[in-house]
């Protein structure tokens, strides 16, 4: 393996990291999105 290649390795590293927040994040927000749906949904059936 050549320095170049052992760069470009790194750098795709970092990118997938990069990559992988932002997943993680994403899935964050749509498991607080299903509780909050959750939530909405039992007020509602108690309203009812």
């Amino acid at each position: 393996m050549t320095k170049d290649d052992v760069a470009e390795i790194r750098r795709l590293e970092k990118l997938l990291s990069e990559e992988k927040k932002k997943v993680a994040k994403l899935e964050a927000e749509k498991a607080q999105q299903a509780r909050q749906y959750e939530a909405d949904r039992k007020k509602w059936a108690d309203f009812r």
